[in-house]
């Protein structure tokens, strides 16, 4: 369990933890990940999009999916990762759409990590020593991303039997 604060703000009171202050930028972290994918200025990127004939309602279909993903967590405290990703619609998105959204998100994650790990970094003590569960997170996550599309059906049936236990204990 970490240490968490409640922190008055302009719209209400948020609980506020170090250790997943990321939580907090959400929006303005999309919106630049939308605009990235919109302006297409990453000569890479634009160029696996052309070869792979990725449409601009495909890479919105893979940001619609990200965003729910993300904010219906806070709706379903007891869904596990896997069975948001089914319910969001993220496996539905095409492959290439689901990687261009993932590494527009990485540079720009990879930026504002940089960023407040070197502004919040006190002679050799900061923010970065310690995110061994957010890693492990990040990690079971990426794990989750890369199955192989023949393999996702066994997300449904676990889903499926969590359902039904759900049920036989009342829950």
């Amino acid at each position: 369990m970490t240490l968490q604060s409640i922190m008055p703000t302009a719209d209400g009171e948020k609980l506020y933890s170090p250790y997943r202050d990321v939580a907090h930028n959400f929006r303005s972290v999309v919106t630049e990940v939308a605009g990235r994918l919109e302006d297409k200025r990453w000569p890479a990127l634009a160029e696996l999009l052309q070869g792979q004939k990725v449409t601009d309602d495909e890479l919105g279909e893979a940001c619609k999916a990200f965003c729910d993903f993300v904010s219906s967590a806070v709706d379903t405290k007891g869904e596990r990762m896997e069975a948001a990703l089914l319910r969001t619609g993220w496996f539905n998105v095409r492959g290439p759409a689901q990687v261009a959204y993932l590494s527009v998100l990485g540079t720009v994650m990879m930026g504002i990590y940089w960023t407040g790990v070197h502004e919040a970094t006190i002679k050799g003590k900061g923010p970065a020593l310690d995110f061994g569960e957010l890693r492990a997170a990040g990690a079971r996550c990426s794990r989750l991303l890369t199955v192989p599309r023949w393999r996702r059906w066994f997300f449904r049936l676990r889903e499926r039997a969590v359902a039904v236990w759900r049920i036989i204990r009342g829950g």
